[in-house]
């Protein structure tokens, strides 16, 4: 899918930038240089893979929004794919990276009802991830979150519990927010991206918290909460 801007019809001098998207799923989508910022929609009971990359040659970011209500779920679903450069917004909607598949340097933010998963070795990349009250960030088998940038809100959890038994851990660029990260028993190894932050929620164990690089990460007395686990300044 090559997205390029186009009239729309009977009216002259204007372009079509709002799509909603069906269930059929693309192989790559490009978005050309000087393409506007189009906006994507995917409402559930609704499922859309992307089976290859997101290709931005343009300086705006599309944006993807996923809304549902219980129990029609609306999933994207990127399969050895990479989403560069683009805006996904879960609301009420399931975002899955599976295989190989990379977030790159995606802005995603999980608000009421939506839920993040990295699955088999995908990663996260460089990407920004905010979790909000009511969203839901997971890890599973072997994912990673490279050096991504993890916001999670109060009320909300990124969760590594359901890695692979027998997996050391995952990484992160850095960690932030008043929610909590469940470490499920495994090495979080953050700082990368040597960004300085502050948690003020709780860091959930067993498992081992170890911090990297040269920005400053702040646990405050909310983040008395390790329980079994260590924490290694490396």
């Amino acid at each position: 899918m090559e997205i390029t801007t186009r009239p729309e019809p009977g009216i002259p001098g204007s372009t079509v930038t709002s799509i909603t998207l069906g269930g059929a799923g693309v192989n790559t989508m490009q978005f050309n240089a000087g393409a506007p910022a189009y906006s994507f929609t995917l409402t559930g009971p609704a499922t859309f893979p992307i089976f290859g990359s997101i290709v931005n040659n343009s300086s705006n970011q599309p944006t993807f929004t996923l809304s549902a209500t219980s129990p029609n779920v609306a999933n994207l679903i990127f399969e050895n794919a990479a989403a560069n450069a683009i805006i996904i917004t879960n609301a009420g909607g399931n975002t899955e990276f599976v295989a190989s598949s990379t977030a790159a340097n995606a802005t995603i933010t999980n608000n009421n009802g939506g839920t993040l998963q990295f699955l088999n070795t995908a990663t996260a990349g460089s990407a920004t991830i905010t979790t909000n009250s009511g969203g839901l960030t997971e890890f599973e088998n072997q994912a990673t979150g490279g050096s991504a940038r993890l916001i999670t809100n109060a009320g909300r959890t990124v969760d590594l519990s359901l890695l692979a038994s027998g997996f050391t851990g995952m990484t992160a660029g850095s960690i932030e927010g008043a929610g909590a990260y469940a470490l499920g028993g495994f090495t979080f190894t953050v700082g990368s991206n040597n960004l300085s932050t502050t948690v003020s929620g709780t860091i959930q164990g067993p498992g081992d918290l170890v911090k990297v690089g040269t920005g400053t990460l702040t646990l405050t007395e909310h983040s008395e909460q390790i329980v079994s686990e260590r924490l290694v300044l490396a």
